[in-house]
């Protein structure tokens, strides 16, 4: 007959057991652990959300502020140069973006006979 030690039995019995159960404990921490760093990534991907949306804000503010700052510069110059020139001259400004990097060209707009000539500002009345 087969002889079975009931104790060696037990003894293995308990021995699975408590590797079961480390092994489950190991599993619950790990699960917590991804829970954690779900709610984690959750929370960056919804601040950076609202990052991008501020900075969208940011750049579309100063855009339009560069461009009303234009607006006022190119109509103080346009009437100090029909004061100083008694002719039909108007400064303009183009502003530009170019690699990340703002700009601007700036030029003078002379009417003479129904014909506009447009001069960069160092080429206009005599600059060398």
């Amino acid at each position: 007959m087969i002889d079975i030690d009931y104790n060696e039995i037990i003894s293995s019995f308990n021995s699975k057991k408590e590797k079961y159960q480390l092994n489950l404990g190991q599993k619950k921490a790990i699960e917590n652990n991804i829970n954690r760093i779900d709610k984690r990534i959750n929370k960056l991907v919804e601040n950076n959300q609202d990052l991008l949306l501020v900075d969208t804000l940011l750049k579309q503010t100063a855009d339009f502020s560069r461009e009303q700052a234009s607006q006022q510069i190119k109509s103080i110059v346009t009437s100090c140069l029909k004061l100083v020139f008694n002719n039909d001259l108007e400064f303009e400004i183009e502003l530009s973006q170019l690699r990340g990097k703002n700009s601007a060209e700036f030029f003078i707009l002379e009417k003479q006979d129904d014909n506009i000539y447009k001069y960069k500002i160092q080429d206009s009345r005599g600059e060398e």
